[in-house]
């Protein structure tokens, strides 16, 4: 009977050791999976691709050596690449592109085109990052933010200290001019405007509002009858009591010369007909300028 007992305990503690064995293979068998899972994660991770370096640039040494035909080639980003970059990749591969240079705006006949209608001539067979961009729903967006602070990164440079023979200098100039230029023709509600207009000197670029009829820098540029006009057809009107104080030349002279106070709905002057003024034009300056739509 103790032989019995003693032979049931033993298969017992067999069993028991068994179901622990079994418990340690399926934690082992867990954790595997888990591991499998996290490394397939981590592949996929890496397989995002967040900025494109080109093989050979503008201003690499051995640029010159390659034809054109052999750089275009080399330059070429493969289909599978482009599918695992960011679409904030694009936009600086777009840019940042080496022959953004050669860009063209004229047909083989010589046609100019509007920029709302840019023909990518000496640009489709290469430029493959714009196709993609334009097939991402998040591509605009990416444009307005990351694009825009990328541009200006750039045009904060000043070219007029560079080389005007050099190809830093080529490139430069190239994306102050050419990749607005594309950017609007993509993206039609995206019309890029420059401050100072002048791409030779450091400068800072901006959305100008779809609706906008004039941005500041264009108002600041007109004489003073043209600027009166331009806020008098929009709505502006001149109380009285500046024609008894002003002639219509004197009036044109201080609207102008005030004009930075008035915008602001600010005045320098006491009388309630200054305040008046300055209230007036404010409001006209972000109706006609596009403030009040960003402002919404």
């Amino acid at each position: 009977v103790r032989a019995e007992k003693r032979g049931l305990v033993k298969v017992q503690g067999l069993c028991w050791k068994g179901k622990q064995m079994k418990r340690i293979d399926l934690l082992l068998l867990l954790g595997l999976l888990i591991l499998v899972g996290c490394d397939s994660k981590a592949n996929q991770e890496a397989d995002v691709i967040e900025h494109y370096q080109y093989s050979i640039t503008i201003t690499d040494s051995n640029w010159s050596e390659y034809e054109s035909s052999e750089l275009d080639e080399m330059l070429a980003i493969p289909d599978e690449t482009l599918q695992k970059m960011t679409t904030n990749a694009l936009v600086q591969a777009i840019l940042e592109h080496p022959k953004l240079c050669e860009l063209s705006f004229y047909d083989h006949d010589g046609n100019g085109f509007d920029a709302g209608d840019i023909k990518f001539y000496h640009l489709e067979n290469y430029y493959t990052p714009i196709r993609e961009l334009l097939q991402r729903e998040d591509g605009e967006e990416a444009v307005r933010t990351f694009g825009i602070e990328l541009l200006n990164d750039h045009a904060k440079k000043n070219l007029s200290e560079l080389d005007a023979d050099s190809m830093e200098y080529l490139q430069l100039y190239a994306i102050n001019v050419n990749f607005p230029k594309m950017i609007s023709a993509l993206y039609p509600d995206i019309q890029l405007i420059r401050t100072p207009e002048d791409v030779l000197q450091p400068g800072v670029f901006s959305i100008k509002e779809q609706n906008a009829a004039y941005t500041y820098e264009e108002l600041m540029e007109l004489p003073g009858d043209q600027l009166v006009k331009v806020f008098v057809e929009n709505g502006l009107e001149i109380d009285d009591e500046f024609k008894e104080v002003f002639t219509e030349e004197e009036f044109q002279d201080y609207f102008k010369g005030e004009f930075d106070f008035l915008r602001k709905g600010v005045t320098l002057r006491g009388h309630t007909m200054y305040f008046d003024l300055a209230g007036k034009t404010e409001v006209i300056y972000e109706k006609i300028t596009g403030e009040e739509q960003r402002k919404n």
